[in-house]
């Protein structure tokens, strides 16, 4: 892979601005996520112990890349079908977790 070509999931993505025509899918869904600890807790089939681990609030900053990627190591990302975007509308610190609260959008399209 060329040094700008990524694989995986790019953290929260920001549309750009412009209207789009859209379709709610169904109800908002409540995902609650540790704030720290180690990646091969959280999916020991696919991370190893040296992959390290995430601390998802540090300096009372959110970091968002990891978000993306705790969401589908614990396997909780909403099954999505084409088209269609998880989107978050509030994040929330809890204890030792982050709870996140979000819709299904579907894009129908855009002007």
């Amino acid at each position: 892979m060329s040094e700008n070509v990524y694989r995986g999931t790019p953290s929260l993505a920001l549309l750009p601005a412009k209207e789009y025509v859209f379709t709610l899918a169904g109800e908002k869904h409540r995902i609650t996520i540790p704030i720290r600890g180690n990646y091969s807790d959280l999916d020991p089939s696919f991370y190893k112990d040296g992959d390290g681990g995430f601390d998802l609030f540090v300096n009372k900053t959110i970091n968002l890349p990891e978000v993306s990627k705790v969401l589908f190591a614990t396997k909780k990302y909403p099954e999505l079908g084409k088209n269609q975007l998880f989107v978050p509308i509030a994040m929330a610190i809890n204890g030792d977790n982050m709870e996140i609260i979000g819709e299904i959008m579907e894009i129908q399209g855009g002007s």
